[in-house]
């Protein structure tokens, strides 16, 4: 899921920096991992729903939000940011 995030924000971010920025946190048995960057917001960018696409375009968040417990996507200002959060089994 970290790496489609990754990917996405490469790919899709423009930003004029060129960084993606990650952050891992644990905490008991939560992980939490956040991949933020600047340039074009998601929302800025999202295809209408309606509008035919390519079959394999647009499945990144999807696939995020099924092997994650939880995937919160924030745009503060002129960037981007993808907090997944999974709950890790006991050992």
């Amino acid at each position: 899921a970290w790496v489609e995030a990754c990917i996405n924000a490469s790919e899709h971010s423009h930003s004029p920096d060129g960084q993606i920025r990650l952050s891992f946190h644990l905490a008991g048995s939560l992980m939490t991992i956040t991949v933020a960057n600047r340039g074009v917001r998601l929302s800025d960018q999202m295809p209408d729903e309606n509008a035919e696409s390519e079959a394999r375009r647009g499945w990144g968040l999807k696939l995020m939000e099924r092997l994650m417990d939880e995937v919160r996507v924030e745009q503060p200002d002129d960037a981007t940011r993808i907090s997944m959060s999974k709950l890790l089994a006991a050992a």
